[in-house]
Parts: structure tokens; sequence; C-alpha cells
């Protein structure tokens, strides 16, 4: 990890993103059941809306061949401006469509990632890497969804996506900048080195 800039970067994704996903997580369910009134069957239809997207998800990252951090951002950017205009909607069935959408860009964009850290991390600490990096992610998202289940007392549940969705556009744009000024580095690196 203390070489590798690509594993501390996705590592860094991972922390951020996992303590925001607990505010999609909450209001599934919220949505479904107090802005639409569906009940159940609404609960239902929005699940079966993010396992549409993230099986469509593949037909985009079978074709992905590099490029992943960028490919990866922009999805993460594309999500948060889905969670957006989820907040926005009136309608269940335009709502279905863009949980469709949200779910075949978080597919994308975690595909890209854990793509990332197959190349980066060795064959022989893959196993124990990915089963720590899971148990983080997975306490973080329960912490986040304990948070964002006492932030539903204070505002509305559509803020709250709003919220969300903004939270996952600034993290891209920090992540965004981290990456610029490592390449940037890096060519001053490489320019200092021609000149030795």
């Amino acid at each position: 990890m203390s070489h590798s800039f690509l594993i501390k970067f996705t590592i860094f994704y991972i922390i951020l993103i996992s303590l925001v996903t607990g505010i999609d997580n909450i209001l599934i369910s919220i949505y479904a059941v107090q802005i639409f009134h569906l009940g159940n069957l609404g609960v239902g239809f929005f699940y079966g809306a993010l396992g549409i997207g993230l099986v469509s998800s593949y037909s985009i990252t079978r074709h992905l061949k590099k490029n992943f951090i960028a490919g990866g951002l922009s999805c993460l950017i594309l999500e948060g401006i889905m969670l957006i205009l989820l907040s926005f909607s009136t309608h269940a069935a335009v709502a279905f469509i863009i949980f469709v959408f949200t779910a075949l860009f978080s597919g994308t964009c975690n595909a890209c990632f854990n793509t990332i850290l197959m190349q980066a991390v060795p064959l022989e600490t893959r196993g124990t890497f990915f089963g720590m990096i899971q148990a983080l992610s997975n306490s973080l998202i329960a912490a986040s969804m304990l948070a964002a289940g006492a932030c539903v007392d204070l505002v509305t549940p559509r803020i709250l996506g709003r919220s969300g969705g903004l939270f996952f556009i600034l993290i891209s744009i920090v992540l965004v900048i981290l990456f610029g000024f490592h390449k940037k580095k890096m060519k001053e690196n490489k320019s200092e080195d021609a000149l030795h």
C-alpha cells in the first residue's frame, strides 16, 4: 500500500463512498412507502430496478479495457446526478427509470475500481486484502445507514436524497483533483529524471 498510489486512491474512494451509501440504502424503502405510497410492492418495484441496472452494467464494463479511473469517476458523477434527479421525481415510473440508471452507473463505477485493485494487489495477498476492505466498507455503510436514519427525523427524505447526490458529486470532484495532482507530480518527476 505504501508504494502504490492506485491502491491508496481506491481505498480512499471506498471509504468516502461507504460513508455516503447508507443514505441511498435507507431511502429506497422510504421513497417507495412515504413518497410514492406504493407500500411493500413499491419496495420490490424499486429493488427490481436496482437489479436491472446492476445486471445491465455488465454491458458497459465488458467493453472497458483501460482508463478505469476516468470511467469510474465519470460514473460516480452520473450516479450523484441520478440521485439528485430522483429527489425531484414526482412519478413512480420515472423514479423506477432513475433507479435503473443509478444502479447502472454504480455497478460500472464499482467494477472500474475493483479492476484497479485486482491489477494492483499481488495475487498472494489478494484474498486477505479484499476481505479486509469488504469488512471496512460494510462497517462504514452500517454506520452511514444509522446516521442517515437519524437524519430522516430531522429533514425530509427528498432533501436527504438530494444531499446524498451532492455528496457523490463532491467526492468525485475531490478524487479528480487528487488524481490530477498525482499525474502532475509524476510528470514533474519524469522531467527531473530526464534532466539527470
